[in-house]
């Protein structure tokens, strides 16, 4: 029991530390506080990165999470530390809310003039009823469902994930 005990409370602990650095990333933008610091690089190995992150995470569920680049290396500006908040936002929210044996997929695209580049996440869970799509970029808005009543999140998630994107003029 002391094991499982402890595990929850550091598991706990996490989660609080996260939420508290949302709120004061949610802060810095609307104080104009957060700056954007692009490099050049290359998104694909960043992105790769990232989903790879995930794997413990999709295994653990038996989830089959898969990355489709559109090209093996595709050199642009972007910042790498916003572009990480961003994905680990949508592949963990996909990861969570897809059922065991599942499928999350992250995919990139781009326009064929190159000045447009796009990252899709898609997952086979239950999707998002209608009614709610209008508002799930809203703060602190959560869409209550009782078959759902085992995954928490605090509606900031998406609502940061919005402003960073609008805050790198995406």
């Amino acid at each position: 029991w002391c094991k499982k005990g402890s595990e929850k409370i550091i598991q706990s602990g996490y989660a609080l530390l996260h939420l508290v650095n949302d709120l004061l990333d949610m802060a810095r933008l609307e104080a104009g506080a957060m700056t954007v610091n692009c490099l050049q690089q290359d998104i694909i190995a960043q992105l790769r990165y990232l989903v790879g992150s995930f794997s413990s995470v999709a295994a653990d569920k038996n989830i089959d999470l898969q990355f489709f680049p559109h090209t093996g290396e595709f050199i642009m500006d972007f910042d790498a530390d916003k572009l990480m908040q961003i994905v680990s936002n949508l592949l963990s929210n996909a990861l969570k809310f897809t059922p065991e044996n599942g499928k999350v997929e992250l995919s990139t695209v781009n326009s064929p003039n190159q000045h447009s580049f796009s990252i899709r996440v898609k997952d086979n869970g239950p999707g998002i009823a209608a009614e709610h799509l209008s508002r799930i970029f809203d703060r602190f808005y959560r869409i209550e469902n009782p078959l759902l009543q085992t995954q928490s999140g605090s509606g900031l998630g998406l609502a940061l994930t919005r402003e960073l994107i609008t805050l790198m003029k995406g």
